[in-house]
């Protein structure tokens, strides 16, 4: 984690909507010197607390004590102070190679439909198999270093763009096959998606590939 002062992040994007589910990921969060930081920035605990709304007391508690907030909550204050935070991923999660025992989560645009499917499989050739209607040179695959890396990427990328998911009833309506059939998204969100995965694929430890 890097302490350097440096402009606020004004933008901390989606990934917010899932860092206080990575905690967990992280065995202990690092130690930071909030109070020295603070005073480098010229800021009274009270106008420290203003910006991130929390009182005085609250401030003085987390500077005493920074174990006591999660990384999501530790992350917004550090952005407050004008810091940028570095997170440094192990070295086998930087570069996932294909070994027994990887996994990928796929990103399938079907041939006909304004549909993709967001889903996990080991084998995605066997999956295009089963699947049919599929344009695999539209598609892509986020590779992992194991299986439960991939269901982990599977379930943020589904939480995250929900809005856009079709109900089982919905996907069978519109004709496809039911096999994974609550795992279809409206194609409106591909875009968003990819964006959302090359700006994140180093935290969550995948590599983007096309599927062909």
């Amino acid at each position: 984690m890097s302490h350097s002062i440096k402009r606020p992040l004004n933008h901390l994007g989606s990934i917010e909507q899932y860092l206080e589910h990575m905690t967990a990921s992280f065995s202990k969060i690092p130690v930071v010197d909030l109070k020295a930081i603070r005073v480098a920035r010229k800021l009274t605990q009270n106008e420290l607390g203003k910006i991130i709304g929390v009182n005085q007391k609250r401030v003085a508690k987390i500077e005493k004590n920074p174990d006591s907030v999660s990384f999501g909550q530790l992350r917004l204050i550090l952005a407050a102070l004008g810091c940028e935070v570095t997170i440094q991923l192990k070295e086998e999660w930087k570069n996932p190679a294909p070994k027994e025992g990887f996994s990928s989560v796929y990103i399938l645009v079907h041939l006909h439909l304004p549909l993709i499917k967001i889903g996990k499989a080991n084998d995605i050739e066997f999956r295009l198999k089963m699947l049919g209607d599929i344009n695999p040179s539209a598609s892509y695959k986020f590779i992992t270093d194991s299986e439960s890396s991939a269901f982990r990427v599977e379930r943020i990328l589904h939480r995250t763009f929900h809005k856009w998911r079709l109900s089982h009833q919905q996907s069978l309506e519109m004709g496809v096959v039911d096999n994974g059939a609550t795992e279809w998204f409206q194609l409106d969100c591909l875009g968003r998606l990819l964006d959302f995965a090359k700006n994140n694929s180093d935290l969550l430890g995948f590599e983007i590939a096309a599927v062909q």
